[in-house]
């Protein structure tokens, strides 16, 4: 199926208006469930941006979806929410999930911003106003005289872009984990007198423990040892470093093929004898490309660290020789995977130690986890291969304590 959107009468004032518009109509409840209403919305009342969104199967909408939504998130310069994946738990969950979003679509938006306003090039906007600024008075970049800049210049933008770049994704990586680390450890331990269906529409924004506001807490691990005690023990203190390394890691090697791609785009700009707008939109395709490809590193990290936390701080605190017991939660709507509903629900036991698969005899558990049982990146069939945190990209199932033993609901054969 294809289908034509038209946005129309953009300001600058309404811009975030329109996006939300668009945003609700793409992914609306009648089209999440049911995939034929599609045809509804074959066109909105609106002009100055046109989207095409081509070959929409069931298969591929969230795709599709996600695809345009970046698409107008950059060309309306207004942050995109977290990713249209499976829904979430937690209300506090996905408002940090929106939270560092929005933080890599601005990354991405002034990043744009940035290149198409240092080389003079016509931004791919619906805004009829764009800011062309040239260097001390002189056109740099005129790729459809095949006349390069000179060495010098080249480099002083190469240097100014590191810069721009490093200075914004300095330290994200550490405080997305240090955010979800937090926020998994307040909610777990909340549910301890709290049902989970308050502690499910709890906000980020008024979450608190022991008198601690959530932001205090996530601020440092010095704050979450002082505010969480001893289940934050040495060893889990290094653990949220390698995390943070790993977190790091992935974010940097986004960032610099980024600014590999954009050199490139600027250089085959000039032997290609490209038009400006050809290389803004060159540009353009590559960001909505890299905003995906940031959310996507910020959305797994944050679930991971957000489900390990609750996993973490329940076996600390299991006696010796306890059985412990996790229950998966998923939101069962129209996104969610078939082997993500098909784990809904289903009791695991915690093994201290790897096993060679999840098959476990137990009278209560249909499967077992322990640390370092991840997604392999491949289709996941059997209930015994679910994995200790995420199952797939944009994936928000979660692991929760329970206590089957005292229930009597034992595992059916």
């Amino acid at each position: 199926m294809d289908i034509q959107i038209n946005l129309t009468d953009i300001t600058e004032n309404n811009a975030e208006e329109k996006y939300n518009a668009l945003e609700k109509a793409l992914c609306g409840e009648k089209i999440v469930s049911v995939n034929k209403s599609m045809q509804n919305i074959k066109e909105m009342n609106y002009s100055s941006l046109s989207l095409n969104i081509r070959g929409m199967t069931p298969l591929n909408r969230i795709t599709k979806i996600n695809k345009a939504l970046r698409s107008a998130s950059l060309s309306l310069g207004v942050p995109t929410k977290s990713a249209k994946g499976e829904g979430f738990s937690f209300k506090a969950q996905e408002e940090l999930t929106d939270k560092w979003a929005k933080f890599f679509s601005n990354l991405v938006n002034n990043t744009y911003n940035f290149v198409i306003d240092y080389f003079n090039l016509p931004k791919i906007t619906v805004m009829s106003k764009a800011v062309n600024l040239t260097w001390k008075g002189k056109v740099l970049y005129s790729p459809e005289s095949g006349e390069p800049i000179t060495q010098k210049e080249w480099d002083f933008f190469v240097k100014n872009l590191e810069k721009f770049l490093n200075r914004n994704v300095s330290n994200a990586a550490e405080k997305i984990v240090l955010d979800s680390k937090a926020l998994g450890h307040i909610l777990d331990r909340m549910l301890k007198t709290n049902t989970l269906e308050n502690i499910k529409k709890q906000n980020l924004e008024s979450l608190k423990y022991n008198g601690k506001s959530f932001d205090w807490i996530a601020d440092s691990v010095k704050n979450m040892k002082n505010a969480f005690g001893e289940s934050l023990t040495r060893p889990e203190q290094a653990r949220i470093t390698v995390i943070q390394q790993s977190a790091a890691e992935k974010i940097t090697r986004i960032s610099d093929s980024m600014k590999s791609e954009v050199k490139q785009i600027l250089i085959d700009g000039v032997i290609d004898h490209k038009s400006k707008s050809q290389v803004s939109q060159a540009l353009f395709d590559k960001m909505v490309n890299y905003n995906r490809d940031f959310q996507r590193v910020a959305d797994t990290e944050i679930q991971k660290t957000f489900n390990n936390s609750f996993i973490r701080e329940e076996v600390h605190n299991a006696a010796e020789g306890e059985k412990v017991y996790f229950e998966r939660v998923e939101v069962i709507d129209g996104n969610t995977c078939p082997y993500c509903k098909k784990i809904n629900g289903k009791i695991a036991v915690w093994s201290n130690t790897p096993l060679a698969s999840g098959v476990v005899k137990d009278e209560y558990a249909d499967l077992a986890i322990w640390e370092g049982k991840e997604w392999n990146g491949k289709k996941l069939e059997k209930i015994s291969d679910a994995p200790v945190s995420v199952c797939h990209p944009w994936c928000r199932g979660t692991w929760i304590r329970c206590y089957p033993e005292l229930d009597g609901k034992k595992r059916k054969e």
